[in-house]
């Protein structure tokens, strides 16, 4: 049986940059500014800390039922922050 860090490839890709996507369909936010060449500053940690991010995050969380709608994943190649859809555009903005 799998788990929701699974990850899952072959979609989507940005500028050349595989994003993975876990089971439950969440998008890595590490991939994601991979892609974006953009330096230290907009890493997916220093994002969350930010207040747009933070009100996201809690407006969305009693909205989507059933999953975690943002979790960080560490180890065996499973490694990034894996957000939500809605969480992930607002992110690559």
């Amino acid at each position: 049986m799998s788990n929701a860090t699974d990850i899952k490839t072959g979609l989507p890709v940005v500028a050349g940059i595989e994003i993975a996507v876990d089971n439950l369909g969440r998008f890595n936010l590490n991939a994601i500014h991979k892609a974006s060449v953009i330096g230290k500053s907009k890493q997916p940690n220093e994002w969350l800390r930010t207040k747009q991010a933070q009100e996201l995050v809690a407006e969305l969380e009693p909205e989507i039922l059933g999953i975690k709608i943002l979790e960080t994943v560490k180890g065996r190649g499973k490694t990034g922050t894996f957000a939500h859809e809605l969480l992930a555009i607002s992110y690559a903005s």
